[in-house]
């Protein structure tokens, strides 16, 4: 009969073919007990068949550790005989590892004993290859932030540029390597806290900064502002600190992040800068004076001489036994003659400081007051002066000359700078407006200047805007009495009061003229 033959047949080639395949076989009864194996589960796991026939599969191959995903520790068929798959690590009996991506299936055939079957794929090679793939990505990646690190690090040492964060919650301070630097601490043995922070910062400089990072906090926003602090060595460092406020999407404070720039050498450059300045000015001063010394001398020499020589004649024409009358009094005349021509002289040269050709057209006092502040606002801060501005809105223009409107108002700043430096102990407040008001029923602008510095008694008022009268110690005695022969040529006025608890008010008044 050809019936059985051809079950034969077919036997031998499904033999042949589980034989065959590269994945680990595993006919399974219904009760989970090995029927029969292949040869690729020999060399996975190790065992022979007659060693695992009959076996419970999961006393044979067990998961040893889940790794990426929760793994089912056992590769019985669960009881509604469905379909599972995995991957997993198991132990093979020689007790080498092996990565398996495993599949479970039910065979439901009335007539056979076969239940189950279970295929392991060897998946070592690929699981293997794929960490090799990771680790080197994790190398390349730990290099390119290790460089990234190395380079930022390098670049805040060469710009002397710190960075930090503060963590509000729990009040943490993080530092980068270079911020600690600037900050006199070691690295590799300094936690950072705000107590070390406030430790370094001026004395003089400690009370606002404490006041800027509270408020900071309270209004959750950053602060830019540029501070000193002092080594343990002594030395003095200028620092501009910039940071901004961190929240989250409801509002709340998370942090604060910064950076912490170094300063000095560009202060050191201000300072020396101003110093050239100054001395620029002095010998300025100085060079002017003498020509105005020489030209004086020169110009007055020949009127004196002539004065001289005519006296002395008149002297002779009186001291002769007769008196010859007529001769002294045509000598005394050359006298005054003379004595007229050298007061015109210095007439003219007082001219010079007096009034002058200028180019009228509309000024914008706030403006030219701006601009003056800006152009001085680096001795400002240098000298930690306070500036208060009060400058009205909408004001209208007045007719005069821009560049020595500003000068007026650059000599009153200067003088108010000088004064309060040299009044020590006291707070550095300079105030200066600029508002409507009315002088001899003539719409007017008020200019005022009012400062804390050494200020002057009331009886020298008087003097204040002589030529050469001064009340600093290096001043030449000249800038208020330009700026007074400006302010009247404009047909204004220039005045200044002492004020009741020290420093000096100075105020300008100017017609407002059209626009």
């Amino acid at each position: 009969m050809s019936g059985p033959s051809q079950l034969t047949t077919q036997a031998a080639y499904f033999d042949q073919l589980l034989e065959q395949v590269p994945e680990g076989i595993v006919l399974l009864d219904a009760d989970d007990r090995v029927l029969r194996i292949n040869a690729e589960f020999t060399r996975l796991f190790g065992y022979t068949p007659d060693e695992a026939t009959g076996h419970l599969l999961n006393d044979l191959v067990r998961p040893e550790a889940p790794e990426d995903q929760p793994l089912p520790t056992t590769v019985r068929m669960p009881p509604t005989r469905s379909r599972v798959s995995f991957d997993a690590v198991c132990r093979a009996r020689h007790g080498n590892l092996v990565h398996v991506s495993v599949l479970g299936a039910p065979i439901d055939v009335a007539s056979a004993d076969v239940k189950g079957l279970v295929i392991y794929r060897d998946i070592t090679d690929r699981v293997r290859a794929e960490r090799a793939r990771q680790q080197a990505e994790e190398a390349r990646v730990a290099e390119a932030r290790r460089k990234s690190e190395v380079f930022f690090s390098e670049g805040q040492r060469l710009s002397h540029t710190g960075s930090w964060a503060y963590i509000v919650a729990t009040n943490e301070l993080v530092w980068s390597e270079e911020h600690c630097r600037l900050l006199g601490y070691d690295p590799a043995t300094t936690r950072p806290t705000l107590d070390l922070f406030w430790q370094r910062v001026h004395p003089e400089d400690l009370p606002g900064m404490q006041q800027d990072f509270e408020r900071a906090v309270q209004q959750k926003r950053g602060v830019d502002r540029e501070f000193r602090v002092v080594l343990p060595d002594g030395t003095t460092k200028y620092l501009h600190g910039m940071d901004q406020a961190v929240v989250d999407e409801t509002g709340r404070l998370i942090e604060f992040v910064g950076t912490t720039m170094d300063v000095s050498d560009r202060k050191q450059a201000e300072a020396a800068l101003d110093a050239a300045r100054a001395e620029l000015a002095r010998v300025t001063r100085t060079t002017t004076m003498g020509e105005l010394a020489a030209s004086i001398a020169h110009e007055v020499n020949q009127p004196l001489a002539a004065v001289v020589a005519n006296a002395n004649a008149c002297h002779r024409w009186l001291a002769r036994e007769v008196p010859d009358v007529q001769q002294a009094r045509a000598a005394a005349l050359r006298v005054i003659k003379d004595g007229k021509r050298a007061g015109d002289v210095i007439a003219g040269i007082r001219s010079l400081f007096k009034r002058s050709p200028m180019e009228l057209g509309p000024v914008d006092l706030a403006q030219v007051i701006r601009e003056v502040l800006d152009a001085i606002r680096p001795e400002l801060v240098r000298q930690r002066i306070l500036v208060r501005q009060s400058l009205a809105g909408d004001l209208p223009s007045v007719q005069g000359d821009a560049v020595q409107l500003q000068q007026v108002v650059l000599n009153l700043i200067t003088n108010a700078i000088h004064a309060m430096s040299e009044a020590a102990g006291r707070a550095r407040d300079l105030a200066i407006g600029v508002s409507r008001g009315d002088m001899n029923g003539a719409p007017v602008l008020l200019v005022t200047v009012r400062d804390t510095g050494i200020g002057f008694k009331p009886e020298q008022v008087g003097k204040l805007f002589e030529a050469f009268y001064t009340t600093k110690s290096d001043g030449m005695g000249m800038g208020l009495g330009i700026s007074r022969s400006i302010i009247e040529a404009l047909g204004g006025r220039l005045w200044a009061t002492p004020n009741a608890g020290g420093g000096a008010t100075f105020q300008f008044v100017l017609p407002v003229g059209s626009s």
